[in-house]
């Protein structure tokens, strides 16, 4: 299915205000367990179609309810992008974390240590091998 540069247009003006404000909104609810991974996709930037990287976080709370709360366009192997997401969490209130599920990339790892301090990391080969 193809999509004219028009519509793309249009959609992106419809949903970008509602993309902003999920990713926005207060987090006030308690997911003691994150799940974090970045998904790998090609973007059209000024010309160019580079492969960038879709920050996902879950959150899963003690009943085992699970909630998508939030995601970032970015480097997914960066120390720094993870940090930066990791921090705008933690600007909207989101706090008691205690077990992070993640692959085991060192930057991802390093931002894990230094914005969920105290949280047990656990990767993903450790869960299915």
């Amino acid at each position: 299915m193809a999509f004219s540069k028009t519509t793309v247009s249009s959609l992106r003006e419809k949903f970008a205000p509602v993309v902003t404000a999920f990713c926005n909104h207060p987090l006030e609810k308690a997911y003691h367990y994150l799940i974090v991974d970045a998904i790998c996709t090609k973007v059209r930037e000024r010309g160019a179609v580079p492969s960038r990287g879709l920050l996902l976080v879950i959150g899963v709370n003690g009943d085992g309810f699970h909630k998508i709360l939030s995601f970032m366009a970015a480097d997914p192997e960066s120390e720094g992008s993870w940090g930066e997401f990791f921090s705008s969490l933690k600007d909207r209130g989101y706090k008691g974390v205690d077990l992070v599920v993640s692959d085991a990339h060192k930057g991802l790892m390093r931002a894990i240590g230094k914005h969920f301090q105290g949280a047990a990391p656990i990767t993903r080969d450790r869960i299915f091998t």
